[in-house]
């Protein structure tokens, strides 16, 4: 068990990850998962984005409840040292975010070159695309499920492809109803 959680407490405050590093250390996603663990206690995401900061968590992490999205972004620098570099913003309402695995604010994270950063790219591009219009939980998940190219590597819902790297599965919660469907 690598002990990396995410997931909606009993108040609605959500914590989902999408990493920026992908090769992390069981030992490093046993530590991120105690993070996210402590930070699911609160009930304020701004105050949630706080701490999984000074924690030095990485990646894209979204933390929200029906009133508020705080969307954090953070990676270590391939500098030798790892230099932390963070960046959160309050989301408005009406923006769709979608993210995959390279950096938007941090341009040096996640992936940066080659298939795996068309794949990430491109993963996000038809997820922004195809959630515009979505009016329904379900029709959340029918989007992100469809083949919209023929590289399976290149679509949100990722099936055998030669890196190795699918979707196992789709989580959607609906915040309002504190509803999560697998």
């Amino acid at each position: 068990d690598i002990a990396y959680k995410e997931g909606m407490n009993h108040k609605g405050l959500v914590i989902i990850t999408t990493s920026l590093t992908p090769k992390l250390s069981l030992e490093t996603n046993a530590r991120d998962g105690k993070i996210i663990t402590q930070a699911l206690h609160m009930t304020d995401p701004e105050e949630a984005a706080k701490f999984v900061i000074t924690k030095k968590l990485t990646g894209f992490i979204f933390i929200t409840t029906p009133e508020k999205f705080v969307l954090v972004e953070a990676a270590r620098e391939d500098d030798g040292a790892g230099t932390y570099h963070a960046t959160s913003r309050v989301v408005p309402k009406t923006e769709v975010v979608v993210r995959t695995n390279h950096g938007i604010f941090q341009k040096g994270a996640g992936y940066t070159h080659g298939k795996k950063r068309k794949s990430s790219v491109t993963r996000m591009e038809l997820a922004k695309d195809h959630l515009v219009d979505v009016k329904k939980d379900m029709d959340v998940i029918d989007a992100m499920k469809k083949k919209y190219k023929k590289d399976p590597f290149l679509n949100p819902y990722r099936t055998k492809n030669m890196y190795h790297m699918q979707t196992t599965g789709q989580i959607m919660m609906n915040l309002d109803k504190k509803l999560v469907v697998i």
